[in-house]
């Protein structure tokens, strides 16, 4: 008897998803509704990475002929606290902040996977980590 109404209760909750699934399948999902717009970034630019750290989003730009610049913006005024000079480091796919340090992916297309480390208080370029043994896309998580 248990697995009769275990089996009951299973087949009417597979109905339940089943025919919501049908009745939403053309209903356009929306979360936008859930995030608040924090910073406005520059329209004039590529905009591709994005870090935070404390009060602070770095926001990378990919400025053409394998430059980017890293503009910093104040999270709590939403104002621009510091933009870089145009640096080579690539169209800047992905930024990560870690110990004071910039960390700034390339790669893809035609671009070799590169990790640059930039010291955005002195706007150089550090280090150049060579990561295409990995493959030709560079992503970046710290």
């Amino acid at each position: 008897m248990k697995k009769k109404s275990l089996l009951t209760i299973l087949i009417f909750i597979i109905i339940i998803v089943v025919v919501f699934i049908i009745v939403n399948k053309n209903k356009p999902i929306n979360h936008s509704s859930s995030f608040q717009k924090i910073i406005s970034v520059d329209p004039n630019y590529n905009q591709q990475g994005l870090a935070i750290n404390k009060d602070s989003a770095y926001v990378g730009y990919d400025i053409g002929d394998d430059t980017g610049k890293i503009i910093e913006y104040d999270l709590k005024s939403r104002k621009i606290i510091k933009e870089s000079k145009a640096l080579t480091i690539g169209h800047t796919a992905d930024i990560g902040y870690y110990n004071n340090r910039l960390y700034v992916a390339n790669g893809g297309g035609k671009n070799k996977a590169k990790i640059y480390v930039v010291d955005f208080e002195k706007d150089t370029v550090e280090k150049t980590i060579d990561v295409v043994k990995y493959g030709n896309a560079a992503l970046l998580a710290i």
